[in-house]
């Protein structure tokens, strides 16, 4: 292979390993942000932080016969709702039930409207203009995260596609895009260990940059292990397609080299009969 055939090659593959890479990352993103595997998740990081750091089960305590009090008169009771920063209507049926089934109650409607509220931004506008960092908890952040990936698989096929045409021995290509994919997926054994510091590129303006931030990046340290289950799962997929295609590889360069084998085998057949032939003719 020449010098500059060599060289292309050796950038297209690091382009690949990193085309393939963010292709992981927004596939990781999308799956985990399907809401029936991410509400449940989300819940008991939401529960556990609202009241370990915002005493909500006390708040809820001190207003409780207020609320029962309401309930007499009213069908529903209105109060600010500290965990999404705005007022709230909680049915009385609920309020009858207890404070837990209230604080359940808050949560499912955090949960609710994050994820399903329809965000007039672009995706990196909404972190400085929406009035919820959780946000990046919703269906428009899954919806971007799969738009992405479909970008980053099309990029990364076709610089696989340029990386066959760059490979002199062909039998080498499925091992090589093998190896790069396993190159590709490493961080993806311990997700948190290497994407967790990402987390320091969403900023909130407004009344939302200090509590409900702060709130929403413990939520964020608090998914990430969950986010890492489906991170592991991703890297299991990609590492068996990439054992699939180096074990291809082998396979072709063994029936290659089968193929040469009987080739030159013959070639030897036929200057050995051919010699015994000439031989036989001198004699007579």
């Amino acid at each position: 292979m020449g010098f500059v055939r060599g060289s292309f090659l050796f950038v297209v593959s690091i382009i690949i390993i990193i085309s393939l890479l963010v292709m992981n990352f927004f596939v990781v993103m999308y799956l985990a942000l399907d809401y029936n595997i991410l509400k449940p998740e989300l819940k008991i990081a939401i529960k556990e932080i609202a009241d370990n750091e915002m005493n909500i089960s006390q708040k809820i305590g001190e207003k409780y016969p207020e609320m029962i009090s309401n309930c007499k008169n009213n069908s529903d009771y209105s109060f600010y709702n500290n965990l999404i920063s705005e007022s709230t209507t909680i049915p009385c049926s609920v309020i009858s039930e207890g404070q837990e089934a209230i604080i359940e109650y808050e949560v499912d409607d955090l949960v609710n409207q994050s994820y399903y509220r329809e965000y007039d931004c672009n995706f990196w506008d909404c972190f400085q203009k929406t009035e919820s960092p959780f946000f990046l908890f919703s269906l428009k952040a899954k919806n971007y995260w799969g738009g992405n990936f479909f970008i980053a698989l099309i990029f990364s096929l076709i610089f696989i596609a340029l990386a066959f045409f760059l490979v002199e021995n062909k039998t080498n290509f499925p091992i090589l895009i093998g190896f790069l994919m396993i190159l590709s997926i490493l961080p993806f054994i311990n997700f948190e260990l290497f994407f967790y510091p990402l987390s320091g590129l969403f900023s909130f303006s407004g009344s939302l940059a200090s509590q409900e931030s702060n709130i929403f990046f413990m939520v964020v340290k608090s998914m990430f292990s969950f986010i890492s289950v489906v991170s592991l799962k991703v890297f299991k997929i990609m590492l068996t397609l990439a054992i699939v295609l180096i074990i291809i590889g082998l396979v072709l360069k063994f029936m290659n080299f089968s193929f040469i084998k009987r080739v030159v085998l013959r070639q030897e057949i036929k200057e050995a009969v051919r010699e015994e032939v000439t031989k036989t003719k001198v004699r007579k």
